[in-house]
């Protein structure tokens, strides 16, 4: 089974969010701030992320692109969207259950696409060709400033919300002491803004990605691969076919996989003389 999947920002940012909503409230309690350090510390955490974002191809044990005929058709099919050859590399995922078959990383001139090697030889290569395509906008259009202001927005929002809920509680609370024990409630106010953004977020991502199966259709045009792709995803998880309201609003990364499905289904501009979404993008 080979699911379509980009590996971006969330983990990093939100492992980033928490350590420094912590760190934040405390620094509001314990001394006076100006209005604005909210927004000081979002620019900061989003210079952090970024950095971050941009140095983990360094840190990536990683091979080049192999040789053989599947690779040289994937590295064809990636030149056309202005993707080189040594910006395709790949990985060994064998320790790692939930590794993505093809995921970017890196920001700006960093940027990389990383391939689980071993999936030349154990996916069908209309598969893996399709999956690369769907890499492909992710690496063509997205990870850089749509990524870089989603992680000052919601840096932002969370803060904000944050000083806010201080500023108020510091007038009801004296002595530095008694202000050491609000940190949980105020660490309760963060993460309740950090809930309210999820739809904003989640709808964001999802949109994202469904973008990116467009693209990959355009660049590849092989619906029966992505529709395969989608049906074994189907079977393995069939509780992703169609989401509740909680999953499709809080918790989701992906679209869910009947708009996938229809999308395969029914866009095939290019067999009605239509014009392309995304055709400035994509060389013959």
């Amino acid at each position: 089974m080979v699911r379509l999947h980009c590996g971006t920002v969330p983990t990093i940012a939100l492992s980033a969010l928490v350590i420094a909503a912590l760190g934040l409230a405390l620094i509001f309690i314990l001394e006076r701030k100006s209005r604005f350090t909210w927004l000081w510390l979002a620019l900061a955490l989003t210079v952090v992320v970024t950095t971050a974002l941009a140095l983990a191809p360094s840190f990536a044990e990683t091979a080049p692109l192999g040789s053989s005929a599947t690779e040289l058709k994937l590295a064809r099919l990636l030149e056309r969207v202005g993707i080189p050859k040594d910006k395709i590399r790949t990985e060994d995922c064998q320790d790692t259950p939930d590794c993505p078959p093809g995921h970017v990383i890196g920001i700006g001139p960093t940027k990389t696409i990383l391939l689980d090697r071993r999936l030349t030889s154990r996916t069908p290569e209309n598969q893996l060709l399709q999956v690369m395509a769907h890499e492909a906008k992710h690496f063509v259009l997205d990870n850089d400033f749509k990524t870089v202001l989603a992680v000052f927005l919601l840096c932002g929002w969370v803060w904000l919300a944050t000083q806010i809920c201080v500023n108020g509680l510091r007038r009801r609370v004296r002595g530095d002491a008694a202000r050491v024990l609000l940190v949980l409630p105020i660490c309760g106010v963060g993460f309740l803004a950090f809930l309210l953004a999820q739809p904003a977020v989640t709808t964001f991502q999802c949109n994202l990605e469904l973008e990116a199966d467009r693209f990959g259709l355009e660049l590849h045009r092989d619906n029966e691969a992505l529709l395969d792709i989608m049906r074994a995803d189907e079977k393995e998880q069939p509780m992703l076919y169609r989401y509740t309201s909680i999953t499709r609003y809080f918790r989701a990364t992906h679209p869910q996989i009947s708009d996938r499905i229809h999308l395969a289904e029914t866009y095939e501009p290019w067999l009605h003389g239509e014009p392309l979404k995304y055709q400035e993008y994509i060389s013959k």
